[in-house]
């Protein structure tokens, strides 16, 4: 994806401002990924620098504000989005033989993927049933722990 045109302004309108804000970060979380990254991701080059690996899992986390106005499925879809691609990153940097069990910085450790699990699960308590069964089965499992796989029948 190529930055190609301006990002679109907040309206006016006081009921549209929760989407476009969702929007505006979900853009925000998504445009640090751009040719250097998918070349690496894609194997296409191999010049992986540990400091703008560093760098860019730190632009993430920082993308979503506590003070982000957005409806609760917006709210949610990015928390997860957010774990998510901080996981693809944590997936180059361990391909990349970066990983150490004693990383200076948290996202360099082989135990990070399970603290951005427990991210969502924490975060999921702040939001209702209906936000959560928006975005699959997945979700709604983190809303309601005692629903168990064995409960299923294949």
């Amino acid at each position: 994806m190529h930055t190609t045109i301006a990002h679109p302004s907040t309206s006016p309108e006081p009921s549209a401002a929760p989407h476009i804000d969702g929007f505006l970060t979900l853009i925000s979380l998504y445009e640090r990924f751009d040719d250097r990254f998918f070349g690496l991701w894609n194997k296409l080059t191999d010049h992986c620098e540990l400091p703008w690996l560093i760098e860019l899992q730190h632009t993430i986390s920082g993308c979503l504000s506590p003070k982000l106005k957005t409806s609760a499925i917006q709210a949610i879809d990015l928390q997860v989005t957010q774990q998510w691609l901080k996981t693809i990153v944590w997936q180059l940097a361990i391909s990349h033989g970066y990983l150490s069990s004693n990383a200076l910085d948290q996202s360099l450790t082989f135990e990070y993927p399970i603290e951005l699990g427990k991210a969502v699960v924490d975060a999921s308590v702040f939001f209702s049933q209906t936000a959560m069964e928006v975005h699959g089965i997945g979700l709604v499992c983190l809303y309601f722990p005692f629903i168990h796989s064995s409960h299923f029948k294949g």
